[in-house]
């Protein structure tokens, strides 16, 4: 309230257009004077950042509302996440920050431990594994179709005989059809997901050059979009930072199994 008066002009005493009068309750010497020595607040590099990892945040439970705490002391404002109703949950932002800064790192150490594993002949051999068994499932596939077409075929030759009404052959033409449709559309999956395999089983993977390139002691606002996915705080006061690792999916689990802590999330 006394920061208020001491900002506004009315309380050194004025009439407004409106014909609104103020009483002065303050001396206009007091009033520029103190008005001087405020200064605009401008937010630092640090508190836009700690904006966007603050609209990362969610609680374990949905219906609780996260908000932003002061704490007024010498060194200025601290600032926290808190729970509402939940007076004692509260975690600062340097904390959370601190979190994802050490997550980050940890992601990082596995995509240099990938890119060791590269230098051996294991990916060579992981990627014609793979390969195989894609080709095993597009002949499955294949099969498929012809045994569905080889029915078709069949059923038209009873209904060109009469051993078949033109209903019971259309209906079944059509479930041919359709089946047809499904195994190709399924096809169509299986290819993709086999090239999109091929693309990312190598140093240019997403998911590689996202973290090598990201310095996680130098964090921007973007890299914070860009790099995290989610932050869940815990009703037990813990941290879990769900990081983005699309392109990690496409690696053995004992290839990027993280030590020490668990995150990572698809988005």
């Amino acid at each position: 309230m006394f920061k208020r008066i001491l900002r506004e002009e009315r309380y050194v005493g004025m009439t407004e257009r409106d014909g609104n009068y103020f009483p002065a309750i303050i001396a206009s010497e007091v009033f520029c004077e103190t008005r001087s020595r405020f200064k605009a607040f401008v937010p630092t590099e640090r508190d836009v950042l700690l904006v966007a990892i603050k609209k990362k945040c969610s609680f374990i439970d949905p219906d609780r509302r996260l908000q932003i705490s002061e704490k007024y002391n010498a060194g200025g404002i601290v600032k926290y996440i808190s729970v509402a109703g939940n007076s004692r949950f509260r975690i600062s932002r340097e904390e959370i920050l601190r979190q994802v800064t050490r997550a980050m790192r940890m992601e990082k150490r596995i995509c240099k431990s990938v890119l060791e594993r590269f230098k051996t002949p294991e990916p060579e051999e992981i990627l014609k594994t793979m390969e195989d068994t894609y080709h095993l499932q597009a002949k499955s596939l294949f099969e498929f179709s012809v045994e569905a077409q080889k029915d078709n075929h069949r059923n038209y030759r009873r209904f060109r005989k009469g051993k078949m009404s033109e209903r019971d052959y259309l209906e079944y033409h059509e479930t041919m059809l359709q089946e047809i449709k499904e195994i190709s559309d399924e096809f169509s999956v299986l290819l993709s997901r086999l090239n999109y395999r091929r693309t990312q089983f190598k140093e240019e993977n997403d998911w590689i050059q996202r973290f090598l390139n990201v310095d996680e002691e130098s964090l921007t606002p973007e890299i914070v979009k860009e790099v995290i996915d989610s932050i869940v705080l815990r009703e037990d006061g813990k941290v879990d930072i769900y990081l983005n690792t699309k392109g990690k999916e496409v690696f053995p689990k004992t290839w990027t199994t993280l030590l020490g802590g668990k995150h990572g999330k698809k988005k």
